[in-house]
């Protein structure tokens, strides 16, 4: 759930330009269950019973100002309300608020901690639990800007311009309840908009905006994400006090002096002295490291196994797989001869010479101690991985066959690996792009590979399912594929054509194209049962290559979400999954014959937008589109070999590939071609390396660049960034 993946159809670069502290966004999506995963109305008892709220935790609103529930004595100012005292609350018409839900619920901490490394500022999240026709809050305005994530139901939002409260910060509005001029009345301004959010949609309001929201007439469950960004007051401050460290003088006692009633009055004498240091040594880019290392330190750890982990230390070495825990944000400095690694309360320190030790592990998501580099033994690289998972910022990879645990070895036979943690781990960072450094920064949002596997649109990859569409076998071997194509609906039989023409009759469908008409269709609760009937093929340059089988209703909801994209020539998705030994057989897919993938994620995308997003200038945009597409039309490329499947991970998710190519056709080198092979180990890990060759224009030098990619798994990951490499004689 990246920012990219929550903003839709807005690219997170123009949200921040166009957006960002300056005017709401709202983002309709038509899919009710798109927050499904992170909170929903059925998991809200849970979170009452086991997260025994106390005082200052819940409020319960109705209107005005929330109140907390009433105790029956002082002795249970300390003790969770009985689960039946918000029952009650909730049936008289009140809302439910239950705050710090990222601290209360993994889900929601790892799209908080992915909000936080993006927007560059604290994150905080409230539930909103609203009976129908009811509201919770009267018309008001906040002072940090926000995200509404509508999980349930629905709310009708009025938003007004900000009045005589524009751009407001919280601290001098409580100075200006003691000391300050007191402020007037707050007067909203104009109403700038009314709208309804749905369930799946999401709004943005800056800060200042006000706005109130009456639900409808069912029950509307939303997440309020706050944003707490920097201002250029709290910037300055910050500078301030960085400087203030370092300047005695701004740290000295102002001098007193007597008037002549003996009261005592300070002498600002020095005030001048003091402006002219200000001057010359306020650096506001101290400010903003002080700020980034405020809310860094403020973070804790997500749940994610960390004390299974403990278990395998002991049996780290250099061909342990390890990789970062997920929702960690981190920051390499020097400090005199020591360099730091700093994330969450901790810090590892290192000499100085193996600053580039600690960069990789804060930039790389999985791979080997045995990678770390500027470590010349495999003791000490060992101390260091072993200092970084007892401190809690590594976690080590066990093959699924050892998590009951007897070690932490990667069993060369295994080709289905879980860490301790069970999650995925997306890359993050914030340094500059270099291509000789693996890169952060992903336009694809995390991976997930957890699934609902009782779901109907669950079809068993062991052969097991006695329905039609498992009936026939293929000769196709079994194995994994990451694709880059097209997904197209099929109608399986004449019946389900006929039913849905039914539906589409009861539709609002001018101006829609065919695609659009059946996403708008089956993206609907009620047509649920059509989508699950429909044969979904995906096709490679144009020739279909799979049919494909969603592992559980998110992947159908994925599917339905791939129709959005319509038909022109830059929608794209991406097909992550297994290869099934059974095939669908030609009458499930209207005559259609092809190897069956069951789908455990899939991404879809504008090929122009996501070029658009890479880091690159303006005028370097084609080159990066260029490679792309030639990756994608590598010959035989339908990505269900190893060395496809590593090519196309890196086009998608390693974007220190699209600066080398920039880079080299600014020195006037051109890609003359991509090479890939498989690497021989002496385990049984798949290995592949992807190597870029470049010739000068000028003088037809040569100078290759290699990746290396583990593929074992259904999920590639780098091996080692890339670097130059020479060729033998």
């Amino acid at each position: 759930m990246t920012l990219q993946r929550l903003l839709h159809g807005v690219s997170p670069r123009d949200f921040f330009k166009d957006y960002w502290g300056k005017k709401p966004l709202l983002i309709k999506r038509n899919q009710p269950l798109f927050y499904q995963s992170l909170f929903s109305l059925s998991d809200v008892d849970g979170l009452l019973f086991s997260g025994r709220l106390r005082p200052g935790e819940y409020r319960i609103s109705e209107s005005t100002e929330g109140i907390d529930l009433q105790y029956r004595d002082r002795g249970e100012l300390d003790k969770s309300p009985p689960l039946a005292e918000f029952y009650r609350a909730f049936n008289s018409g009140k809302s439910l608020v239950l705050h710090g839900l990222n601290l209360r619920w993994p889900p929601m901490a790892v799209v908080t901690r992915e909000l936080e490394r993006a927007c560059a500022c604290p994150v905080t999240t409230n539930v909103y639990l609203t009976p129908p026709s009811a509201q919770a809050y009267p018309l008001h305005y906040d002072s940090h800007d926000f995200f509404i994530f509508q999980l349930h139901g629905s709310k009708h939002w009025r938003i007004f311009e900000p009045g005589n409260r524009a751009e407001p910060v919280r601290e001098l509005l409580t100075l200006a309840e003691t000391v300050l001029p007191a402020p007037e009345g707050w007067m909203p301004g104009a109403l700038r908009q009314e709208l309804e959010l749905e369930a799946g949609d999401l709004l943005y309001v800056p800060r200042g905006f006000g706005h109130e929201a009456v639900n409808q007439d069912k029950i509307s469950l939303h997440l309020t994400v706050g944003l707490h960004g920097l201002t250029w007051f709290g910037l300055v401050n910050n500078a301030l006090a960085h400087l203030a460290s370092h300047s005695e003088n701004l740290r000295s006692t102002i001098p007193i002096t007597l008037a002549p009633d003996g009261s005592g009055m300070h002498d600002l004498g020095r005030g001048a002295q003091i402006g002219k240091l200000l001057d010359e040594n306020l650096n506001l880019s101290s400010g903003l490291e002080v700020w980034r290392k405020l809310y860094l330190n403020g973070l804790e750890p997500i749940p994610d196994g960390y004390w299974k982990t403990l278990e395998h230390v002991a049996d780290l070495d250099d061909a342990t797989l390890v990789c970062r825990r997920r929702g960690l944000l981190a920051s390499v400095e020097v400090r005199g001869n020591t360099a730091v690694l700093r994330f969450l309360q901790e810090t590892v320190t290192r000499p100085v010479e193996e600053i580039e030790a600690l960069q990789f592990v804060a930039s790389t998501a999985r791979f080997l101690v045995g990678a770390i580099p500027e470590i010349g033994s495999e003791e000490n690289r060992v101390g260091l991985a072993a200092d970084l998972v007892r401190k809690g910022f590594l976690s080590i990879v066990v093959p699924v066959e050892e998590q009951a645990g007897s070690a932490s070895h990667i069993n060369p036979g295994s080709t289905n690996e879980l860490s301790a943690a069970q999650a995925p781990y997306p890359l993050e960072g914030g340094r500059p792009v270099n291509y000789s450094e693996e890169v952060a920064e992903s336009n694809i949002s995390p991976m997930s590979n957890t699934h609902d596997e009782a779901s109907p649109a669950t079809h068993p990859v062991d052969g097991s399912c006695n329905c039609a569409a498992c009936a026939q076998p293929s000769s196709q071997p079994t194995g994994y594929v990451y694709s880059i194509g097209r997904i197209n609906a099929r109608f399986p039989s004449i019946d389900i054509e006929k039913e849905l023409a039914q539906v589409v009759r009861t539709t609002e469908t001018v101006n829609l194209t065919d695609r659009e008409v059946l996403h708008q269709v089956l993206s609907q609760n009620d047509n649920a049962y059509i989508a699950r009937e429909m044969c979904w093929v995906f096709s490679v340059g144009g020739v279909e290559a799979f049919t494909i089988v969603p592992r559980s209703g998110i992947e159908l909801a994925e599917l339905v979400g791939s129709l959005a994209l319509g038909a022109h020539a830059g929608a794209t998705n991406v097909l992550i999954g297994t290869r099934s030994p059974v095939s669908l057989p030609a009458s499930a897919c209207g005559g259609l014959s092809l190897p069956t993938v069951v789908a455990s994620k899939i991404y879809s995308f504008d090929i122009d937008e996501f070029v658009k997003e890479l880091p690159l200038d303006e005028g370097q945009k084609a080159a990066g589109k260029e490679l792309l597409e030639r990756i994608r039309h590598l010959i035989d490329n339908v990505g269900d070999m190893d060395e496809h499947r590593a090519v196309n991970y890196l086009a998608l998710r390693y974007i220190a590939m699209y600066s080398l190519v920039v880079d080299n056709y600014n020195r006037d080198f051109s890609l003359q071609g991509v090479g890939i092979s498989p690497v021989s180990t002496r385990s049984q890990r798949r290995i592949v390396d992807v190597t870029l060759r470049f010739v000068s224009r000028k003088t037809d030098v040569r100078e290759l660049y290699a990746v290396r990619v583990d593929v074992t798994g259904m999920f590639p990951f780098l091996v080692t960034p890339l670097h130059p490499v020479f060729e033998k004689d």
